[in-house]
């Protein structure tokens, strides 16, 4: 029995020798190394894809123009026309109630973070070395990425924090950033959309593959929004009528609610569209705008009577407005309730109407 004891002992101790003459390499999937990553074409793709366009989506209930909680949403219900039938959270922003610390205002400022992303992503960029074209091209596209987050968020907040290059290289060191003046954020947003511009193509046509990618006629109409909001009419104009050159392909369609089918996606008015994988509903749109008892083929289709546009805003539409064609304002339900102005307003409803269904 001893024997057997220092035997054992023995193949232990050379198991434990074997073991700590090893060198074990671990490999991290959740962290990107910069020495390694990117080198490739390849490798700038995916970075792009996901540190810029990542944020431009509606993804369900994630994205900067995701349905349910997104920025434009957001401004929908703060404006004179947006409203919800739901009581809890919204009347704060359909009735100038808003809380510092309220949800809503948090939802949008999760995407502040995502400029320092693609500051990052810039900096790991300059050093690739690839097609000089194609990385011009990538990088324009990652600076309209910025310019179009940074005038999104100034929409929302005025001028925001917005991390330098060293201050992200050194993460650890405690610094408190302050929001930037006005003048230095509307310089931001007109900087990098006046370059991403120089190296952007116009367009893209529908069937090109890269449909969908930033362009030359993004960046303008961003910047012709900047101006318009801040006042500089003269610029705002120098870009509306840019954006008219026939260079860029854009059209306005000859029927209005033709904008609106199916089958006329990706149209010539389309400047550019946040894209979909064919076969969901992530954009969610129909469950939070149709009334529960509103008709559909097939009638198990999610339904959550949530976002509507306001009688008061409704009526400010002239008769023959060719909007009207587009919005449902009468219906009937699928108990045989008629919905209507003149009979849902005494019922205590401000609003059945449904935008572009």
């Amino acid at each position: 029995m001893r024997n057997i004891n220092i035997y054992l002992s023995t193949i232990w101790i050379v198991l434990l020798i074997g073991f700590q003459s090893c060198e074990l390499e671990s490999e991290m999937y959740d962290a990107i190394n910069p020495t390694i990553f990117p080198t490739t074409e390849e490798d700038v793709e995916a970075l792009i894809t996901g540190n810029v366009y990542g944020v431009f989506q509606s993804n369900a209930y994630d994205g900067i123009f995701n349905v349910a909680n997104g920025i434009m949403l957001m401004n929908d219900i703060l404006s004179d026309y947006g409203d919800c039938s739901w009581r809890v959270g919204w009347p704060e922003l359909a009735y100038g109630r808003m809380k510092v610390q309220s949800d809503f205002v948090d939802l949008q400022w999760r995407y502040v973070p995502w400029l320092s992303k693609m500051t990052l992503t810039l900096d790991r960029m300059e050093g690739v070395d690839i097609n000089e074209e194609l990385k011009q091209k990538r990088i324009a596209e990652l600076r309209c990425g910025r310019g179009s987050l940074a005038f999104l968020l100034y929409d929302f907040y005025g001028p925001i924090m917005i991390a330098d290059l060293e201050t992200l290289k050194n993460p650890l060191e405690e610094k408190i950033l302050p929001r930037l003046s006005e003048e230095e954020m509307q310089d931001y947003i007109v900087t990098e959309l006046t370059k991403a511009a120089k190296h952007l193509p116009y367009s893209y046509q529908k069937e090109d593959p890269d449909y969908g990618r930033f362009t030359k006629g993004l960046a303008n109409m961003v910047l012709l929004k900047f101006y318009m909001q801040t006042g500089n009419w003269a610029k705002a104009e120098e870009m509306g009528r840019e954006l008219m050159k026939p260079e860029y392909g854009y059209e306005l369609v000859d029927e209005y609610k033709n904008i609106f089918t199916l089958a006329n996606e990706k149209n010539s008015e389309t400047i550019w569209a946040v894209n979909c994988l064919p076969g969901y509903q992530e954009h969610i749109w129909h469950p939070h705008v149709l009334p529960t008892d509103y008709p559909t083929d097939p009638d198990h289709v999610v339904k959550w009577n949530g976002f509507k546009m306001t009688w008061q805003f409704f009526n400010t539409y002239e008769e023959g407005d060719k909007r009207k064609e587009t919005i449902i304002y009468e219906y009937e339900g699928t108990d045989g309730t008629l919905h209507n102005e003149e009979l849902d307003v005494p019922r205590g409803g401000n609003s059945n109407m449904v935008r572009h269904p």
